[in-house]
């Protein structure tokens, strides 16, 4: 079942090992082989479950615009069980819009979709910028020596992750001083074959633990919405509607464990990827210092291809459809490679240079094109200019400090912890 052409060397990759994705990063050498050599791969490993593999962005788009023959209600990550239930009984369980297809999937996205286009995310302008502001005052207060104004931080944990994390908490109606446990909760669920994150307990426990906490949270924010609503989400959720129904708690859970994880996860590690990009590539950081108003919108779609923060996503195919020349049968799964996708040859000029001043960039970072496109695209973009632009403001130029750690995963790419030092401006 491999792809016409494919050769040994392609049989031999392994491209799903998270203690090679840790230590090395994105397998960039893999990607290139599996595009040029087999775009169309049944990826058949020992200790994995078979699935197809698709390495360019033409059969990604194909599969993103059939989601009635390739289903999200099963399997998102390729390693780890599927999810065969279907139909009113896995319904009562609480899926996420991320878990649905049409027509549920519209419907529910369909509540809160106007909150994150364009115009209803200008509305969350001021806001970012205040909290933007604050992180970078704190920056300089705690972090730097005022004698010398040079300091030093975890870009990560003191830069990138507070903007998404306070602002997604704000979102939701999550209290401020409730954020730092739910930045724990949150990296446990999402980062738990990490050994630092679960802390010697299984993968399976560490996430199963962290995530019935955090349902508890937010099942207790439900109760204090329902006495006293506020102009957040949680309440928005408790007083929609479908078919003159109220919602089920469960799928409310399930919506508001997604916002916090999309809403935090990603933007972290596109605004830290896109600054580990400047810091390695000095010529680029040049240009942005140069004139930070023309390029700023370019560096944001570079930085958001580069650092791709969803490395792939699966589906489950329920009935045989032909891809690419390839026919893929029922039952089966298939993976989409966005990290290979946005280095697809097909599409971008020199795939391998980061270049800030990228023009067209389609990368598929936010999943290409149909109904599962990231809801939270726009604010995702209006926080990392935000970001970019008060930080070329007020400090010189970050540089490396140390070696930046990455998350044990090839779900999530994501940058643990990237110690840098930095000046302030006078």
């Amino acid at each position: 079942m491999t792809a016409t052409g494919t050769s040994r060397s392609v049989d031999e990759l392994d491209i799903t090992n998270p203690d090679r994705w840790a230590a090395e990063g994105y397998p960039w050498d893999a990607f290139e082989v599996f595009r040029r050599e087999a775009p169309i791969y049944w990826y058949d490993r020992e200790g994995v479950e078979p699935f197809w593999s698709f390495a360019k962005q033409n059969e990604m788009h194909f599969i993103s615009r059939h989601p009635r023959q390739f289903s999200s209600e099963g399997r998102r990550l390729v390693i780890g069980p599927s999810v065969e239930r279907r139909g009113e009984e896995y319904a009562d369980q609480g899926r996420s819009i991320i878990t649905t297809d049409p027509p549920l999937h519209g419907i529910h996205r369909g509540l809160v979709n106007k909150l994150f286009t364009p115009h209803g995310v200008e509305r969350l302008r001021p806001r970012i910028e205040e909290i933007v502001d604050q992180v970078i005052d704190d920056l300089i207060e705690e972090k730097t020596d005022p004698a010398t104004g040079v300091g030093h931080c975890d870009f990560v944990l003191d830069v990138s992750a507070r903007l998404p994390l306070y602002l997604t908490c704000e979102l939701l109606g999550v209290p401020r001083e409730d954020a730092p446990r739910m930045f724990e909760l949150t990296n446990i669920t999402l980062g738990a074959a990490d050994p630092e994150y679960n802390k010697g307990k299984t993968p399976q426990e560490a996430a199963r633990e962290a995530s019935d906490e955090q349902r508890h949270f937010f099942r207790e924010l439900l109760e204090k919405r329902r006495e006293d609503p506020k102009d957040d989400i949680t309440s928005i959720y408790l007083s929609s509607r479908i078919k003159g129904e109220p919602l089920k708690d469960n799928h409310v859970l399930a919506e508001m464990g997604l916002i916090m994880a999309g809403g935090f996860e990603t933007t972290r590690n596109a605004t830290s990827g896109g600054m580990l990009g400047l810091i390695q590539n000095p010529d680029q950081y040049d240009i942005l210092l140069a004139n930070p108003t023309e390029v700023m919108p370019t560096l944001v779609e570079e930085a958001l291809r580069w650092s791709t923060p969803i490395i792939h996503f699966g589906r489950d195919c329920i009935e045989d459809i032909e891809v690419g020349g390839v026919l893929v049968r029922k039952g089966q799964t298939i993976c989409m490679w966005y990290a290979s996708g946005n280095r697809d040859e097909d599409v971008f000029e020199n795939p391998d240079v980061f270049d800030i001043q990228r023009t067209p960039n389609n990368h598929v970072t936010f999943g290409g094109f149909g109904e599962h496109y990231c809801i939270g695209a726009n604010l995702a973009r209006m926080s990392m200019k935000t970001m970019y632009t008060k930080l070329v403001a007020r400090i010189e130029r970050f540089e490396l400090d140390g070696e930046p750690q990455r998350l044990r995963s090839f779900f999530l790419g994501g940058i643990k912890h990237m110690p840098v030092s930095f000046r302030v401006r006078n």
